[in-house]
């Protein structure tokens, strides 16, 4: 089951989700990005146009896989909230030029190569939406368990609970220095 959900901060601004996860947790995730990703972000996430600190979420509809797209699509379409903002062609020349005027004005090298990068990973992030999203779903789905056991392994390392680990999972544990390596 999906919920669509509405993330509203203290200037009234919205954004619109769909998510199988807990909404609490889906909002730990967009804080997450805002106060980690926010000023050096590529700007591609419409939620980071939000105040994350200061903000409330909640439930507009539930549905199955099948129409989450169409009902979310509904929603962004309907509502007035920074999804549409950061979709809207216009928007996003706006932001182009918004990224070129700095740069004119900027003599830094370096912050001159970092904001062409933006504009870059706009224009990657735009036209190449759904293949990442198609992409990253099959990705999933053919990992589903190995994702789900490292993340479990991370979450027992994490809490230096690996005694618990050998316990549970002893074929990851087994594995340990290999995704050690690798995850961490």
């Amino acid at each position: 089951m999906n919920t669509i959900y509405c993330i509203e901060d203290c200037d009234g601004k919205k954004y619109i989700g769909v998510t199988k996860q807990k909404l609490k947790e889906r909002l730990k995730n967009h804080v997450y990005h805002y106060n980690h990703m926010g000023k050096y972000g590529n700007g591609s996430m419409a939620s980071q146009n939000l105040n994350m600190n200061d903000c409330e979420i909640y439930v507009l509809d539930t549905c199955e896989d099948d129409v989450r797209k169409e009902k979310e699509k509904y929603y962004i379409e309907n509502t007035n909230c920074v999804n549409r903002q950061n979709n809207n062609q216009e928007d996003i020349e706006q932001y182009k030029k918004d990224i070129k005027a700095k740069i004119d004005n900027t003599d830094d090298i370096k912050e001159k190569h970092r904001l062409r990068k933006l504009i870059y990973n706009k224009n990657y992030y735009v036209k190449n939406r759904e293949k990442r999203n198609t992409t990253s779903r099959k990705h999933y789905e053919n990992n589903k368990e190995y994702i789900r056991d490292v993340n479990k392994f991370r979450y027992y390392a994490k809490q230096d609970r690996l005694d618990d680990l050998m316990k549970k999972y002893p074929d990851i544990y087994n594995n340990f220095i290999h995704l050690k390596e690798k995850y961490m």
